[in-house]
């Protein structure tokens, strides 16, 4: 499921026009490998928690990138 949110995010940004692209790519890879994460290890596995871990890190870089003034000089 959190693959599915990432893949979303990643979409959304893609057809935007205000946020650089690298992060929808970013977005994807995550969505990717956390659908990796999901399918080969079983749900009681610690390793559910690097597929986690890599989305957060994630949504902190857009926050990053959001938060940074983006407003064209005069």
């Amino acid at each position: 499921m959190l693959g599915l949110v990432a893949y979303m995010f990643g979409w959304m940004i893609r057809n935007g026009a205000i946020w650089p692209k690298w992060l929808a790519w970013t977005a994807w890879g995550v969505a990717l490998v956390d659908g990796v994460v999901a399918v080969v290890f079983s749900e009681f596995s610690p390793m559910l928690y690097y597929g986690q871990t890599l989305f957060v890190l994630w949504l902190a870089a857009t926050a990053v990138v959001m938060l940074v003034d983006r407003r064209q000089p005069t």
